[in-house]
């Protein structure tokens, strides 16, 4: 025999009775105002607890982000590296031009003193206007 269990509560005792407010407005127009509150102070506490971790590791946070963007150019460079590479006839032209100019160079700066003379004061001249002189 089976027994039906009884709820000691009723729906009326559970929740309290509708009050019919002095206004037209409905429950959604009442509650927007308070969630709205919440949601803006939420928000703004949310806001002033990134600013503070901002404020107290800029540094680490700058550096962070520097070594990812390095990481990141370096990962483009070596695709489009890799992409040229790829193409047939591209690398023995490069290693080709490659070798041509460095032998250039080596004519034109390295054999005689006077050209080496001339090399290392257009780096000096080059670095002065880089660096600034140091008079």
């Amino acid at each position: 025999m089976e027994t039906k269990a009884t709820n000691e509560y009723s729906a009326s005792a559970i929740v309290p009775p509708a009050t019919e407010t002095a206004t037209n407005e409905s429950p959604q127009e009442l509650w927007l105002p308070i969630q709205m509150n919440e949601t803006t102070l939420l928000l703004d506490k949310l806001i002033a607890t990134i600013e503070k971790i901002f404020q107290e590791n800029r540094q680490l946070l700058t550096w962070l982000g520097l070594a990812t963007l390095a990481i990141i150019a370096l990962r483009i460079l070596f695709a489009g590296l890799q992409a040229i590479d790829s193409i047939p006839l591209v690398t023995p032209i490069l290693k080709l031009v490659g070798s041509i100019y460095v032998g250039r160079f080596v004519w034109r700066y390295l054999i005689r003193e006077q050209d080496r003379q001339e090399l290392i004061e257009t780096i000096d001249r080059t670095k002065a206007e880089v660096l600034g002189s140091q008079n």
